[in-house]
């Protein structure tokens, strides 16, 4: 369940009605629970009982100072009672007055005319105001299966929603819990959800495959620690380097993503005519040379860190008990060439062209000054995905753990208690993003085609529909897969003296029992006519989604493509 924050007594006189409100607009926003006499008595009630009840339940009295109220016997005796009582009195000075005697000794907060705004900052900030979170120690780290690979993870908090995180770029969920502030951040999260973290594949304390592992493998191990811990739907929370995966996630399975919330990504790795804010792939791909002949001198020393925690994190630049946990995050997380092969395949990376397939309730969050991901980036994510949430959060920081906290979670709490209760439609249900394959074939019969079709579909995890004497669709929920099939179908068909053409797209389809439809299942048909036979070609949305799965493309002119998909396309050449 979620642990209830402070209530806040607000102490008043009638003339000063205006200020009070503001107050209470302003904890409220903030998802601080307020007591106040023009709200909670009822109609009918018996004022003096309501007040003493308001007192006796609240953990903190606000009180107006103003002259009014210091002339008010009333006022004064919720004041003391709260003095008397040991709850904690906080005075906010409205309007100039003579304090009196017995109130002297507390410090104020100067509240009178041009400083409101200020004061209500201040008074949001205080320590008595943040939510209690959970006390708990560092959960056990237990092992998901993924195909044959071991994925770390660990579960906590007790709460009414699931919130599975996908993690940046490198993590290590036992050393998350070495430093206060993630230590809190993870608390926080535990104070109104059952929290899953893990480590990615090839990171942290999972498997390392020996090789960078694709976007949809990486899909894998989300799935892998859901199961484990018996998580149907979740929130998906995606940070960073997570969150174009997270995207994907949420794109591809919708039935098992109850709301998607990112901060902090990218689109695309690399500048595009729509996307500005990133460096153009020359000059990432020189960056990442440069790197990667020194990266083993420096990779998870105290310099490398203290570089890293200044762009990532420069309000705590000089905290060196952050830049040292840092650092050895670095070592325990990934190595040297680990991280440059990471950084290669990042540029790969483009879900631009997916963003509008997302049909589950969205938050996107970026620090407005953010160095390492322009809030540009967020505007436009937010922009294209259908009914998305942008909340612009202050701050320089891109690490969520560091910086203001409060308003962090005040929007996340509010986005979730909406998202909770959104269910989607119908229609929402049954589409989704997948990979789709079309096969026809010049010299093999429809039944003979089936056949070889269907041999390799549960190898690849897809699924299949006979199109009658036009071809065979096959969709699958990761691209990669969808080309690797289409090239073993083709090895299949040689055998039998025959050979086979491809079409693939990604995009929203929708799947019913016996048949795709939807754009992609056109271009697919509309690239397998086009296509030579034992050729494959794809589009460039297919191509961008494959980033480390190693299969090589060469670009063909299609005009016919372009117009359809307004995208260029491209022939598979490698073998999957």
């Amino acid at each position: 369940m979620t642990v209830p924050g402070p209530q806040i007594f607000i102490s008043y006189h009638r003339a000063d009605l205006a200020v009070a409100e503001r107050v209470r607009s302003s904890l409220s926003t903030h998802r601080i629970r307020t007591w106040m006499d023009r709200y909670d008595i009822p109609a009918g009630a018996y004022w003096p009982d309501e007040i003493d009840q308001g007192l006796n339940t609240s953990d903190l009295v606000v009180g107006l100072l103003s002259p009014d109220a210091v002339a008010s016997r009333n006022v004064k005796n919720e004041w003391d009672w709260a003095i008397q009582n040991d709850k904690a009195l906080v005075l906010m000075m409205i309007r100039p007055c003579v304090i009196p005697h017995r109130y002297i000794a507390i410090n104020y907060i100067d509240a009178t005319e041009t400083h409101l705004a200020a004061a209500l900052e201040t008074l949001i900030q205080l320590p008595e105001l943040r939510p209690k979170v959970p006390d708990f120690p560092a959960p056990q780290t237990r092992y998901a299966r993924a195909g044959e690979l071991n994925i770390a993870y660990q579960q906590f908090g007790d709460g009414p929603i699931d919130v599975v995180m996908v993690p940046g770029y490198i993590s290590h969920i036992e050393h998350f819990w070495k430093l206060p502030d993630f230590t809190t951040y993870l608390r926080r999260w535990a104070s109104f959800s059952r929290m899953v973290i893990f480590d990615k594949r090839g990171t942290g304390m999972s498997d390392r495959p020996g090789r960078i592992s694709t976007l949809e493998e990486r899909m894998d191990d989300i799935r892998a620690v859901m199961d484990a811990c018996q998580v149907e739907r979740a929130v998906i929370l995606g940070v960073s380097e997570g969150v174009a995966l997270s995207i994907l996630f949420a794109a591809t399975h919708p039935d098992r993503t109850r709301a998607l919330i990112i901060m902090g990504g990218h689109a695309s790795y690399v500048q595009q005519p729509d996307y500005p804010w990133v460096q153009p792939l020359d000059q990432a791909q020189q960056k990442i040379e440069v790197a990667s002949g020194m990266l083993y001198e420096t990779w998870g020393t105290m310099e490398s860190s203290r570089e890293a925690i200044a762009l990532r994190a420069p309000s705590a630049k000089d905290d060196d008990a952050l830049v040292k946990w840092f650092a050895e995050l670095q070592r325990l997380g990934a190595s040297p060439g680990a991280e440059i092969a990471r950084q290669r395949m990042n540029l790969e990376i483009d879900v631009r062209h997916i963003l509008p397939a997302i049909r589950v309730p969205t938050l996107m969050l970026n620090r407005i000054g953010d160095l390492s991901a322009n809030v540009g980036e967020a505007r436009y994510i937010a922009a294209r995905i259908p009914g998305a949430v942008l909340v612009e959060l202050p701050g320089p920081d891109h690490l969520p753990w560091i910086g203001d906290q409060e308003t962090f979670f005040a929007a996340i709490e509010d986005f979730l208690d909406h998202a909770r209760s959104a269910e989607p439609t119908a229609e929402e249900r049954e589409t989704v993003l997948a990979t789709i394959v079309h096969l026809e074939s010049d010299d093999l019969d429809a039944k003979t085609l089936a056949d070889l079709a269907r041999q390799d579909l549960a190898r690849y995890r897809g699924r299949g529909v006979a199109t009658g004497d036009i071809g065979f669709d096959a969709i699958f929920d990761g691209p990669a897969r969808a080309v690797r099939y289409a090239d073993a179908v083709s090895e299949g068909a040689k055998t039998r003296g025959g050979t086979i053409r491809s079409g693939i797209q990604t995009g929203e389809l929708t799947l019913g029992d016996s048949q795709a439809s939807g754009p992609p299942a056109y271009v697919s048909r509309r690239m397998a006519e086009l296509a030579q036979p034992n050729q494959i070609l794809a589009t460039s949305t297919v191509r961008d989604l494959v980033a480390g799965s190693g299969i090589l493309f060469r670009e063909l002119a299609l005009e016919d493509v372009e117009q359809l998909d307004h995208a260029r396309s491209w022939q598979s050449i490698a073998k999957a």
